[in-house]
């Protein structure tokens, strides 16, 4: 169910439509799949197949990141830090983008190395920044990377 979702998403082979994505990935959720948790709450989010609605995206995000899923977590830390659903709270934001970079999200990482480097949820400290962006382009994400190169540092 979760890969008819994504075809459904991305137009792999058929016509795209959000509609049937989101029912796939809603049959999958249901029935326990992590991933399809954190789809289905992205597209909660994004307002991609159904209606707008944070809270019912971070509900899905927390179950995804409760079984695992460490881009969840960092989802969960992107609605902290946004106020989507829920009220702005950096410190929690932090506490989930660190939980996600410690679970090997390159998102986490970036995330967490940019909270560090703005004193978002805790004190600013360069070292600590340049360190977890580091970890994030080392593994492919393009935006550490970019922000590394841009500010003369190496990956």
């Amino acid at each position: 169910m979760y890969r008819l979702g994504k075809l459904y998403e991305s137009g792999g082979g058929v016509a795209q439509d959000y509609g049937a994505a989101f029912s796939w990935y809603r049959k999958s959720a249901v029935g326990g799949f992590s991933w399809s948790m954190n789809e289905l709450g992205r597209l909660y989010q994004n307002g991609l197949g159904t209606r707008r609605n944070y809270k019912l995206a971070l509900s899905w995000y927390r179950k995804s990141a409760a079984a695992g899923v460490a881009v969840a977590m960092s989802n969960v830390g992107a609605m902290y830090l946004n106020g989507w659903g829920v009220t702005k709270d950096f410190k929690q934001a932090f506490a989930w983008q660190k939980k996600s970079a410690n679970a090997g999200s390159d998102i986490g990482m970036l995330d967490l190395g940019l909270m560090y480097a703005q004193g978002q949820g805790t004190p600013a400290n360069n070292d600590k920044a340049i360190f977890w962006l580091r970890k994030a382009a080392q593994l492919g994400n393009v935006t550490a990377q970019n922000i590394l190169t841009n500010s003369h540092l190496t990956w």
